[in-house]
């Protein structure tokens, strides 16, 4: 009976929540503007909260909750970016729920009063075949090509020492170096950007030469930020 009731009480929470959220939305958009088709309470975080919070470091991106909308909707989440088990984690600051941003292609959460930095939209990651969260850092003007960032975080585990002379290391998360990758064409592939001058043009297919022109000419790096944008920009001129 208790079983049946929580359930019942679980279902009224996310539908009631559900019809806020869209009813806040843009009209016409139809079941995607409803929260029940991005979220899914996050029972984990709820019940584990301190698992995040009790080592050295952080699983998270930024530590406190920043403001946001998800999709086309206009009703503010809370919401922040778990690196290390890439999820995205919302909370309905009303009922004090936790909830994680599905993984459906093309889903996004950006942050409001803010650039494209701020954003985190689905992709698939086409080297593990697998849909992941991607920080948005920056799109063309046609909205085909798109730079976008990876952030990792790996949890280590304790370290006895194995001599006198080494000393206890204590579990701990530590933030990696975020990855570039790039998606190009409106596809909803994410490809990690190659060390490669020669593999990295070679993802412009039948372009290649003239981005290879372009970059040595505009002396441009595939391997900073500021380059990449340059290169996707004049990609989107070629078209």
């Amino acid at each position: 009976m208790r079983k049946t009731l929580t359930t019942v009480m679980l279902i009224y929470s996310l539908t009631s929540f559900a019809q806020a959220f869209s009813s806040s939305g843009e009209g016409g958009r139809g079941y995607r503007n409803t929260l029940i088709n991005y979220l899914a309470e996050n029972q984990r975080f709820k019940n584990n909260k301190g698992f995040e919070e009790k080592y050295e470091g952080s699983a998270f991106v930024q530590n406190s909750f920043k403001v946001g909308l998800v999709g086309n909707n206009k009703k503010h989440v809370l919401f922040k970016y778990n690196a290390y088990k890439d999820e995205v984690l919302v909370k309905d600051e009303d009922n004090l729920k936790y909830f994680n941003l599905l993984k459906g292609l093309g889903n996004k959460i950006k942050a409001i009063n803010s650039h494209n930095e701020d954003t985190y939209i689905v992709f698939n990651d086409s080297e593990k075949d697998e849909k992941r969260f991607f920080k948005h850092v920056f799109n063309t003007v046609d909205k085909k090509q798109n730079l976008l960032i990876k952030q990792q975080i790996i949890f280590i585990e304790a370290q006895k020492p194995k001599t006198a002379y080494q000393e206890y290391k204590a579990p701990h998360f530590k933030r990696l170096d975020d990855m570039f990758y790039i998606s190009l064409d409106s596809s909803n592939d994410a490809i990690k950007v190659p060390k490669s001058r020669r593999k990295f043009t070679a993802l412009f297919g039948d372009k290649k030469d003239e981005i290879k022109t372009f970059m040595k000419s505009k002396d441009k790096s595939h391997k900073e930020k500021q380059g990449l944008i340059a290169i996707l920009k004049y990609y989107s001129t070629l078209k």
